[in-house]
């Protein structure tokens, strides 16, 4: 009963601890006609793409949503709209740049956040999101970011495989 009750307790210790998020704002919200915060993300490895895509609140502002990376990142912006923007470069352990939005920075706002090394190398997603004060960040797992999940080419095989096979004793079983 004892060993039952240091089980338990370890795991709710280990429960309450999650991975420290790398993605975090960096000093004080821009203003001007709109607004941007200053955005860091470190610590997950190296990264070569990161992404945004807008949740709640005031969208991004268009057409310039990431501006001022890293000094010498040689990263671009690769896509830009009110409700995604992804930039890429080379890849990077720490890297800074200002994400810009649509309306009042006294208005809340959410947006999901990930960071990729490679094509599909996801090294972490975050949900930010803006009270209209402070942010708050939520960590999410690969599965809550992925807004374009495909399927793996050998599970593609598979269901051909198994959907040949079903149509092959069909027509063997006709008369």
């Amino acid at each position: 009963m004892r060993r039952i009750a240091v089980l338990v307790t370890v795991a709710s210790l280990v429960g309450c601890f999650t991975p420290a998020m790398a993605f975090w704002y960096v000093g004080d919200p821009i203003e001007g006609g709109s607004w941007g915060q200053r955005f860091e993300e470190s610590g997950v490895g190296p990264f070569d793409y990161v992404r945004c895509d807008w949740v709640s609140g005031n969208m991004f502002r268009v057409p310039n949503v990431f501006l001022n990376f890293t000094s010498g990142s040689n990263w671009i912006p690769i896509h830009h709209s009110t409700q995604m923007a992804d930039a890429t470069g080379p890849a990077r352990t720490t890297l800074q740049w200002d994400i810009y939005f649509q309306g009042s920075k006294s208005d809340p706002l959410s947006f999901k956040f990930a960071a990729y090394n490679g094509e599909d190398t996801w090294r972490e997603s975050v949900l930010a999101s803006w009270s209209g004060s402070r942010w708050s960040y939520v960590s999410l797992d690969q599965n809550e970011w992925d807004p374009g999940v495909a399927p793996e080419p050998s599970a593609l095989l598979l269901l051909g495989a198994g959907l040949g096979v079903v149509g092959l004793v069909c027509r063997l079983r006709r008369p």
